[in-house]
């Protein structure tokens, strides 16, 4: 059985001074950006509204900092099915949820299956009409940087034609 605490402590020690959950800047942008990468939306079977952030173990402390920014959640361990050790930071209040991710991500979602997927859960939880796609302009570079850091085996290249290429491995 693996003990996440003893993980957790050699995963926080092999980042030790490297990062501190406080250097990160975090913007609304980003997060979106994150969000349309590793967020999901859920309703548990009690109808309880859920909002989720997933990444591999060595991220802990980028999911403190995300925790720092949005001023709420907890960076839990968790295990996926195939033994890959996780962080979760999982939301299931209600009024939080309301006051502070719907705003963040309103009109900040980029593809149609994450649409569809919040547009359910704001209909389902709170009766909130559907948001729909809108393009993604070039002023908003944070929210790529925030999808690729989500996305855990990408990269940016910038081209010499000032154009940016995203490298899904």
């Amino acid at each position: 059985m693996l003990n996440f605490e003893m993980l957790k402590q050699r995963v926080m020690k092999a980042l030790e001074g490297r990062l501190n959950p406080i250097n990160y800047k975090l913007t609304s942008n980003w997060f979106a950006g994150f969000v349309e990468a590793e967020g999901g939306f859920y309703t548990s079977p009690k109808g309880q509204p859920i909002f989720t952030l997933t990444q591999h173990m060595s991220d802990w402390t980028l999911m403190e900092a995300i925790c720092l920014f949005l001023g709420c959640g907890k960076v839990t361990p968790s295990i996926r099915e195939d033994g890959r050790a996780l962080v979760v930071i999982q939301i299931t209040n209600k009024d939080i949820l309301y006051s502070k991710i719907l705003p963040l991500l309103e009109g900040q979602i980029y593809s149609l299956k994450k649409v569809e997927q919040f547009n359910l859960w704001k209909e389902t939880h709170w009766g909130l009409p559907k948001s729909e796609i809108v393009p993604l302009l070039k002023e908003n570079l944070q929210w790529v940087a925030g999808f690729v850091d989500g996305m855990a085996h990408s990269t940016l290249q910038y081209t010499k034609l000032k154009t940016i290429n995203v490298v899904i491995k």
